[in-house]
């Protein structure tokens, strides 16, 4: 799926995702785990494992957003522990809003470029992740390859994201109506992304299944699945129908376990 696609999905997205999305101005949902007890923290429920990870290395260090969104995460873990952060995105409209909202905060940045092309800034690099956004890469090796190179040796990689499940040869239709829908071109099995990670020097430490902790089948999203049944004759053009054709088969994927939402962390063998 080429670059400029994502980005104008995004851009034409974004401020609906905002106001609608189930995360708001995070983008992205919300996530029950275990320990979790309000709905605020649920949406932080992924920040919270990377604080983890923050807090246990030595301060301050370099941190990177692969798909930064809005900021949102790399603003709530500064809140809580001293960095320097950068996030990319390849929206304009989010690397624009994501640049005032980080305007004021020492240590944070945005830029708008690539997560597949970095920047040659983006070095030595002792924590990356990517919420969300790993399933829009052309591919785990274009998603994997410079990231590895950016890391340093001990640095660490968490992708929480959308993998296929034991399920997927059963439900062809709707994971291809989510590649479709959602932008998401690298839907792909957890553990080749392990393997092939592991030729780039990174080592999969922890493969957490967070699926059950997902909140799926609410009266929006059936609201939403009824409009798109209704609408599909129609065949709407737009981005907003777009992502919600890609957003009711994502949730039957989960529900019938075609695609599971993960966790995975990594870290860069020494040299």
């Amino acid at each position: 799926m080429p670059k400029d696609a994502v980005a104008e999905y995004y851009d034409a997205n974004t401020a609906s995702f905002g106001r609608t999305g189930q995360g708001g101005a995070s983008i992205r949902r919300a996530v029950w785990a275990p320990g979790v007890e309000t709905r605020a923290d649920s949406f932080r429920s992924v920040d919270a494992r990377i604080l983890e990870r923050l807090r246990a290395r030595p301060s301050p260090c370099r941190v990177v957003d692969l798909g930064c969104g809005l900021g949102a995460s790399l603003l709530w873990l500064r809140e809580h522990v001293a960095f320097e952060g950068i996030g990319i995105t390849l929206s304009g409209v989010q690397a624009r809003a994501t640049q005032a909202a980080f305007s004021g905060v020492d240590g944070l940045r945005c830029l708008e470029a690539s997560y597949t092309d970095l920047p040659a800034e983006i070095a030595d690099v002792d924590v990356a992740f990517a919420i969300e956004s790993f399933v829009h890469a052309p591919s785990a090796e274009a998603f994997l390859a410079p990231i590895a190179r950016a890391l340093r040796p001990g640095g660490e990689l968490l992708i929480c994201d959308d993998f296929l499940g034991p399920q997927h040869p059963h439900h062809a239709d709707a994971l291809d109506k989510t590649r479709w829908g959602w932008m998401a071109n690298c839907l792909v099995l957890p553990d080749d992304v392990i393997a092939l990670a592991a030729t780039h020097g990174l080592d999969c430490v922890a493969n957490d299944d967070l699926t059950d902790f997902l909140e799926l089948g609410r009266p929006r999203d059936r609201l939403l699945e009824l409009v798109v049944t209704l609408g599909a004759p129609f065949k709407p053009s737009s981005w907003l129908f777009r992502s919600w054709v890609g957003g009711v088969a994502l949730q039957k994927c989960l529900k019938k376990r075609a695609l599971e939402y993960r966790l995975l962390r990594f870290v860069k063998r020494a040299a």
